[in-house]
């Protein structure tokens, strides 16, 4: 079966929904008028449009420059946390953008291939910016000083309660070694398989 133009030839899967669905697809293209579209241009003015695909570019750059400031063995803590919570707040606002412009296209036309790839792409982007989280997670949990650093700074003061939160949760973590292969398995498991139920809901 083909989803999202990957070959997954499931065994639990026992029949192929593509014709029907591009049959429905046409029929909801037909029903949707100009008044029933979401005006996205404030995020992007398009697919095609130049930051755009800057900015969904970009990602793999983003989180290499987590690991970079996390590998630093010269910088002090309390510099390394400032710099991971501007990095980070930057990723958050990227993705967030990118994330609503994708997913708003796709509410209203699930069978958009340039929503689909993009989706793919950010979707693919975001496992590798989980595993860096979670090293700054760790980080975080290592850290013996953690109220000191935060009462020195005032930028980590506005983020405390997170800072806590986020040693407290480093506990609970999968092991390190074993996280990639739990993320492949939501990319190419969970998450492919929920995007092709919304994807056959939309259009019937």
């Amino acid at each position: 079966m083909i989803i999202a133009g990957k070959d997954y030839n499931q065994p639990w899967i026992m029949y192929d929904p593509e014709s029907e669905m591009k049959t429905e697809a046409k029929k909801v293209k037909q029903s949707v008028s100009s008044k029933d579209q979401w005006d996205l241009t404030y995020l992007y003015p398009g697919f095609d449009d130049e930051g755009f695909r800057k900015d969904l570019s970009s990602l793999g750059n983003d989180t290499k420059l987590l690991e970079s400031i996390l590998a630093d063995t010269a910088m002090d803590n309390l510099t390394k946390l400032e710099k991971l919570l501007d990095c980070s707040e930057q990723i958050n606002r990227k993705t967030d953008r990118l994330g609503s412009f994708i997913s708003c296209t796709l509410a209203v036309d699930a069978t958009n291939e340039q929503a689909n790839a993009a989706m793919d792409q950010l979707m693919m982007a975001d496992t590798s910016m989980q595993l860096a989280f979670s090293n700054i997670e760790r980080f975080v949990a290592g850290i013996q000083d953690l109220d000191a650093l935060i009462g020195a700074s005032e930028q980590l003061q506005k983020v405390s309660f997170a800072l806590h939160e986020m040693k407290e949760k480093a506990q609970h973590l999968i092991p390190e070694a074993i996280e990639p292969w739990i993320l492949e398995m939501q990319l190419s498991g969970g998450n492919a398989f929920s995007q092709l139920r919304d994807k056959l809901d939309s259009t019937m």
